[in-house]
């Protein structure tokens, strides 16, 4: 499973969703928007103005909620 998750410097909902996937030992890949052009790019191909947004497989978790987040990372 490839997990790549979308996010800011100063992002307490960030912050909170790297602390789960931390706590569940799903291993991850940060892309700060602010940093890399390319990310800001992605997310806005796809419409997505806010983070944190996660991409699993090539396929964004929309909309992002914790259920739906376990339900992808096949946690549930």
């Amino acid at each position: 499973m490839n997990v790549t998750l979308f996010t800011t410097h100063r992002c307490p909902h960030c912050d909170a969703l790297k602390q789960w996937f931390r706590k569940k030992g799903i291993r991850y890949t940060e892309l700060r928007v602010e940093t890399n052009s390319r990310a800001m790019k992605k997310l806005a191909r796809k419409g997505l103005r806010g983070v944190p947004q996660v991409e699993i497989d090539g396929a964004f978790v929309l909309p992002l909620t914790y259920p739906k987040l376990s339900r992808a990372c096949g946690l549930t």
